[in-house]
């Protein structure tokens, strides 16, 4: 992935947010807090492939470490910050979310990761995250699209966030640039889906 170059689309604006989908992972994402998605365990597989794989080499094997001595499971809802990570990937801060069981996985849970991500970008008052599904890595073969469930919970978390910031009770919203990782296969029909999905959830708020 890293001898390939990296291609981007715009998939819009939200509230002063850029949205974008790259070809990039976890390990690559040049961002304030970048995350990665990781299961309790594979399906068919031993470890994961793709992207969390990449991420564990340059690691050097501590990511899959971590689950197996049981520092950090996977299990749902689960949150492990890595902040001391400087010169290891271009983000000063990693954040691994637990998805749980790939058995048990729908395309809710992968809105919850994005709900997870956007608090703690906002917590860190970081201007940029990234995030990784890790769900092709887990092998988990999606039936249908589920850009719209991750586009809603980030717009949803934006507006909160500038709710919370209009009461008074937390600090103007930090973020002002938001990006997916996504692999090279399918790439553009990826980038499309977004686009349109971005475009209809803003329709249904007029």
């Amino acid at each position: 992935m890293t001898t390939q170059e990296i291609k981007r689309i715009n998939i819009g604006i939200y509230k002063g947010v850029e949205i974008e989908l790259h070809t990039w992972d976890a390990g690559m994402a040049e961002v304030d807090l970048s995350c990665a998605c990781m299961f309790s365990e594979e399906v068919g597989m031993d470890e994961p492939i793709g992207g969390l794989k990449h991420l564990n080499d340059a690691l050097d094997g501590r990511l899959f470490s971590l689950r197996k001595q049981g520092l950090f499971n996977g299990f749902k809802s689960e949150l492990l910050l890595l902040d001391s990570l400087k010169d290891v990937i271009p983000a000063p801060n990693l954040l691994i979310i637990g998805m749980g069981s790939p058995s048990d996985w729908t395309s809710e849970e992968s809105a919850e990761a994005i709900e997870k991500a956007a608090q703690t970008g906002y917590q860190l008052q970081v201007e940029s995250v990234a995030i990784a599904p890790g769900i092709l890595d887990t092998g988990i073969k999606p039936k249908t699209d589920f850009s719209k469930e991750m586009l809603a919970a980030l717009i949803s978390s934006i507006d909160k966030q500038h709710e919370l910031f209009q009461l008074g009770l937390v600090q103007a919203p930090s973020i002002k640039k938001w990006v997916f990782d996504a692999g090279y296969q399918n790439f553009e029909e990826k980038g499309l889906n977004f686009q349109e999905n971005f475009q209809q959830i803003l329709d249904s708020e007029k």
